[in-house]
Order: C-alpha cells, then sequence, then structure tokens
C-alpha cells in the first residue's frame, strides 16, 4: 500500500510529554513532504492554536483541527462545521445546569464559562493570538450567553473532578443529534452530528483525490478512533488507551520515543 496522506494526531502523537516537536520528528515530516506524501495535523485543538505551533516550528503542514469541523489545506479553508442553534442551546443548557466548566470556539473568538479561568493559549501566547492569528477570548456567564447564537464548532468541558465530569458527560450524551467524544480523562468534547477526526481526514483526503486506502492515520485517544477505524494504515502510539490499540493496525513506540516519525518511516517512507 502507497501511503499518500498522513494525519498525525498532536497531543499525545506528535507532541512529547514537554509538549515538544522533536527535531527528528520534524525532520521526518519533511521527508515525508520532500518525498510527495501530504501530512495533516488532525487535532481537537483551535486552527490557530495549531497554527502557531508550527509557524514557531517551521512546519508548513495542513491542519484538520477542532476534530474535524474545521480543514484547511493549502493555505485556505476548505471545509467548516457547525452545531445547529438548537443543539447548541440543548447543550448549554444541560452544562449551565450541571455548572460545567467549559469553552466554546467560534471562528477566530474563544469563550470561556468560568470567568477566572484563562484558556491555555491565551496564557502561553498573550497578544501574539490577537496580533498575529486574529483571534479574541472572552469570559464569564454573559460572554457565553452571547455566544451560543450559532457559529460554534465545539465544546471543550473540563473537570479535574472527573466524578462530577462524568455525570455532565452522561447528561450530554442523552442528546441524540451531537457527537461527543473525549480527548483525555478529565474532559470531554461536543460537536455537530457527524463530524469527527475521519470526517476531516476524508474532506482532505477528496481535495486531494487520494483514495482513503492510501491514507494513514496515527493518534493516541477516543477522540482519534474514528480516523484509525476509517484510515487505510491505522497506527496506534504505544501510549495510546486500550480502545484506540485495540482498533489500529499496527502499534508505534510512544510520543516521548518519536513514534509518530518512527511509524512514519516504517509505513511510509518505508526504510
Amino acid at each position: 500500500m502507497e501511503i499518500k496522506l498522513i494525519a498525525l494526531d498532536m497531543d499525545g502523537t506528535l507532541l512529547n510529554s514537554n509538549v515538544e516537536i522533536t527535531q527528528f520528528t520534524k525532520d521526518t515530516i519533511k521527508k515525508a513532504q520532500d518525498s510527495g506524501i501530504h501530512v495533516a495535523i488532525c487535532t481537537g485543538r483551535f486552527p490557530e492554536n495549531v497554527h502557531i505551533i508550527l509557524d514557531d516550528m517551521d512546519i508548513h503542514c495542513d491542519v484538520i483541527s477542532l476534530n474535524g469541523a474545521v480543514v484547511d489545506a493549502g493555505g485556505k479553508r476548505i471545509f467548516s462545521a457547525f452545531l445547529p442553534e438548537k443543539d447548541t442551546k440543548n447543550v448549554y443548557n444541560i452544562l449551565e445546569e450541571h455548572d460545567a466548566k467549559y469553552i466554546l470556539f467560534k471562528d477566530h473568538k474563544i469563550y470561556t464559562r468560568k470567568p477566572d479561568t484563562i484558556y491555555h493559549a491565551e496564557k502561553l501566547y498573550g497578544d501574539r493570538m490577537h496580533d498575529e492569528y486574529g483571534v479574541d477570548f472572552f469570559r464569564g456567564e454573559e460572554a457565553v450567553k452571547n455566544a451560543i447564537d450559532g457559529g460554534i464548532s465545539k465544546f471543550f468541558v473540563f473537570d479535574d473532578d472527573t466524578d462530577s465530569l462524568d455525570i455532565v458527560y452522561s447528561a450530554v450524551k442523552t442528546l441524540p443529534s451531537v457527537d461527543v467524544t473525549r480527548s483525555g480523562r478529565n474532559n470531554f468534547e461536543v460537536m455537530p452530528m457527524g463530524t469527527s477526526k475521519a470526517t476531516g481526514l476524508k474532506k482532505l483526503a477528496e481535495y486531494y483525490n487520494i483514495p482513503i486506502e492510501n491514507t494513514m492515520a496515527v493518534g493516541d485517544h477516543e477522540n482519534d478512533l474514528a480516523m484509525i477505524e476509517v484510515a487505510g494504515l491505522s497506527v496506534a502510539m504505544a501510549n495510546a488507551i486500550d480502545l484506540v490499540k485495540n482498533a489500529a493496525d499496527v502499534i508505534t513506540q510512544s510520543n516521548d520515543e518519536d513514534g509518530a516519525a518512527k511509524a512514519i518511516i516504517k509505513y511510509a517512507l518505508k526504510c
């Protein structure tokens, strides 16, 4: 099987435990691209958060973000998905009923429900997110209430009290017209129905006229499962949850051992 498109998860896959992309991994991505293979980052993070990381590392890749709700290819946006207003309000009502901690993602706008919670990208990059990437951050009850009139791509719900989080998760899962996934034990994510990393991978493959059987996906957590199941070759990280390992074709080394890069070398570059 010839691999023509590779989709790489970010956290727990491309990034190591120090939240870094190693030089070895960076060089391997470049080798794949130089050989004619398209490489895409496929993540739950919002688009500009991905782009600032890649730009700082001088890595040039297509980006599937917000778990497949946004796809950027060749410097332009080729796909966007949004929660219908009715679904947005249903999710919002459940989260408010449970006093949940959550974040809303709209185009170039991030809304954090709790006024004392600063989103990690805002903490890390400060004014750069606005000045260089046009992203604005809003906090508090009124900001969120004013944002739910449409254009929401994702809810990100989080809590270190996982028992409380599981109660909210179960409540949201009762909604029939949204998709719910997780990228960690202390969070869950609410997406438009039928939207996943598999959606983004398919959209990008269609854009480049690449059959899905000529794609490769690498991931570690539940929100990677959909693309793991549809890719021509699926690779689980050694640090992946069992659900992903059991679904994958092969298992590579961990994210602290350049496992994603080694999978690219072995299965895509075949050297």
